[in-house]
């Protein structure tokens, strides 16, 4: 991938089970009360890897049944609304929509306003935020990168600000 990673099979059950066993230590080490399931984009239907995304889902659900008092926050993932609504919805309290508007143009070391920004913005209106308010529903995060220094920064910030106020999303 771009930050020189790894993809793994997201239903392997030994990956699982070493997931679980490091979500586990973390909160008897550190006493987290949630996660950040980040790359679920991995299994995403634009990608070299979308036959994952039954094993992505069905992680979602395992680490719901392990972890049911803590916060579960996906990164994105929401193809999994149309392909797997229950186990998407009901496996998370939280999903972080990474660059709605923003992105980050490392060549010119700035945030620059998003390629897909319309595309995210349909999908933002439908499916996402109908499942988000469904029972039984999850909150609605997002974040944009930009370099507070960039001359476009309040624009962009405000931007961003009027196309999410639209939805009612705070």
């Amino acid at each position: 991938g771009v930050w020189g990673s790894y993809y793994v099979n997201a239903g392997d059950p030994e990956w699982q089970k070493m997931v679980l066993a490091r979500m586990a230590r973390l909160h008897t080490e550190y006493a987290v009360d949630g996660y950040f399931l980040d790359t679920l984009d991995t299994a995403s239907p634009w990608g070299n890897y979308s036959y994952s995304q039954p094993q992505m889902a069905s992680m979602l659900q395992v680490i719901r049944k392990t972890f049911p008092d803590r916060f579960v926050l996906a990164n994105r993932g929401m193809f999994l609304i149309e392909t797997h609504p229950q186990a998407y919805a009901s496996s998370i309290d939280g999903m972080l929509y990474e660059s709605l508007y923003c992105i980050w143009d490392w060549g010119a070391k700035r945030g620059v306003v998003s390629p897909w920004v319309i595309g995210d913005y349909d999908y933002l209106k439908n499916p996402v935020l109908p499942a988000a308010q469904q029972s039984p529903g999850f909150h609605l995060f997002y974040v944009n990168y930009l370099d507070p220094g960039q001359a476009d920064f309040y624009p962009l910030m405000h931007a961003v600000e009027d196309l999410v106020g639209r939805q009612g999303i705070s």
